[in-house]
């Protein structure tokens, strides 16, 4: 997987003018990969709804056994099942349980200043102020190692560099208040008291937490740790 195969997406705009990053893949770059993995004859797929939820199945021929083998995964819930969109969410889920992107979920927080002039807000229909971003990004580089991220270097439209992370980059130091860092002790406890998660897991989000905000240590102890 390169650069040019995996999409910068603004999850979210934060009120101190950071933008929450995702990484992911889209639908083409999975069906490309099934046809290289087991070829194109050698695999299919079908979707079927569940209430309003829509299933994708990926089956793969398995020439030993003579038998198909299938995994599958749920795309958002929704009314519209023709809906393109879900159809493609279930479809990228559904291959990353043969492996296809999986290394993607293991990268890191990706956080992004914004400058006054990349925020825009809208009011949502609660009436309750929403923010924006209107700046775009892309990956310009990525490696892996073990399975997961190992660099990253993420640039906006003007093709400057706004993220850097790697093995050997310098982790920058954010100042805590007493509740923060006291926030950032009991995850320290919990990553490496935790048994969902390698060593190697672990390693990563140890480095990795001297930099973290209150928002990315609240959802790595009330989601990725909860109940740890």
């Amino acid at each position: 997987m390169k650069g040019n195969d995996i999409q910068v997406m603004v999850k979210m705009v934060h009120k101190n003018k950071s933008a929450l990053c995702l990484l992911y893949k889209d639908a083409r770059y999975d069906q490309d990969a099934l046809d290289k993995k087991y070829g194109q004859m050698n695999w299919q797929n079908e979707y079927r709804m569940v209430g309003d939820i829509l299933i994708c199945s990926i089956s793969v021929w398995d020439q030993e056994k003579g038998l198909w083998v299938t995994k599958e995964n749920a795309g958002n819930e929704t009314q519209v099942g023709e809906d393109k969109g879900y159809a493609s969410d279930a479809f990228k889920r559904a291959a990353t349980n043969w492996g296809i992107g999986r290394e993607l979920y293991r990268s890191p927080d990706v956080w992004i200043n914004l400058n006054d002039n990349e925020i825009g807000s809208y009011n949502n229909k609660q009436g309750k102020e929403v923010l924006t971003c209107r700046q775009k990004f892309y990956v310009q580089n990525i490696t892996f190692k073990n399975g997961s991220v190992n660099s990253l270097v993420i640039c906006d439209s003007r093709n400057t560099p706004r993220f850097t992370w790697g093995d050997d980059t310098p982790i920058v130091e954010v100042p805590l208040d007493d509740d923060l860092a006291e926030m950032r002790a009991v995850a320290v406890e919990k990553v490496n008291a935790t048994t969902k998660f390698d060593e190697a897991w672990k390693k990563k989000v140890l480095k990795g937490l001297p930099k973290y905000n209150e928002i990315t240590l609240k959802r790595l102890l009330n989601e990725t740790l909860k109940g740890e």
